[in-house]
């Protein structure tokens, strides 16, 4: 049977020339055809994709927490603020800590001054005290020969006030330099040695520092003298 058939538009029909009625059927398409699944607009793809990431958002949280040992965002806030608190407290008493510490040396570098000067003041009086003994002796070399008579007595103070001390050093707990410098002054300053003392008393008469005063006579020595001589 020959059979003639038209396509006009989708869905396609079919007539047959031959039919009954002049009638015409409709075909139902080939499997090719048919659409392929469900289309999305931009608008329902974009709200897919936002409840995708979400999901795995909350999903990755959820492994974080499990890790984390919390179960919640809160509980890891709290973890967190109890932490933070315990940091600030701790570093709160290192503030103080160091405050204290700010503190002490500062109290200690006023006190500095007032420490070093009663330092300088202790150990002049040491130097002083050795200066004065040594000055007191008189030196001889290993024959016996005096090489430097001893200071006056009365003169000591006048040694320690114009003494050089520039060499004078505190080494080992002595003293050095002293020996030399009253040398020194006892070369420059020979009226402060009791030995000049007593050659200036003997050997110079105009000299009435060192000299003893004359004693005076007395009234019965003029009355023992002849009467004319006494005129």
């Amino acid at each position: 049977m020959n059979i003639n058939r038209f396509s006009l538009l989708r869905p396609r029909v079919f007539f047959d020339a031959n039919s009954s009625g002049g009638g015409g059927g409709t075909e139902t398409p080939p499997e090719g055809d048919k659409p392929k699944g469900k289309t999305f607009t931009q608008e329902e793809l974009d709200a897919l994709f936002a409840q995708r990431a979400t999901q795995a958002r909350n999903s990755a949280l959820a492994d974080l927490f499990k890790e984390l040992g919390v179960e919640s965002a809160d509980a890891l806030k709290a973890v967190i603020k109890s932490a933070k608190d315990a940091d600030d407290a701790q570093k709160s008493e290192l503030q103080k800590a160091q405050d204290k510490a700010t503190a002490a040396d500062k109290a200690l570098a006023d006190q500095k001054p007032a420490h070093d000067a009663a330092i300088a003041e202790l150990e002049k009086r040491i130097q002083d005290s050795e200066i004065k003994i040594l000055a007191g002796r008189e030196v001889k070399d290993k024959d016996g020969k005096v090489t430097r008579s001893k200071f006056r007595d009365d003169a000591l103070d006048v040694v320690l006030a114009t003494l050089d001390r520039k060499a004078i050093v505190l080494k080992d707990g002595e003293y050095t330099g002293i020996e030399e410098a009253l040398t020194e002054l006892a070369t420059a300053k020979t009226f402060l040695l009791e030995a000049e003392s007593a050659t200036t008393t003997k050997g110079s008469p105009t000299d009435t520092k060192f000299r003893k005063p004359n004693k005076p006579k007395s009234n019965t020595e003029d009355d023992e003298k002849p009467f004319f001589q006494s005129l």
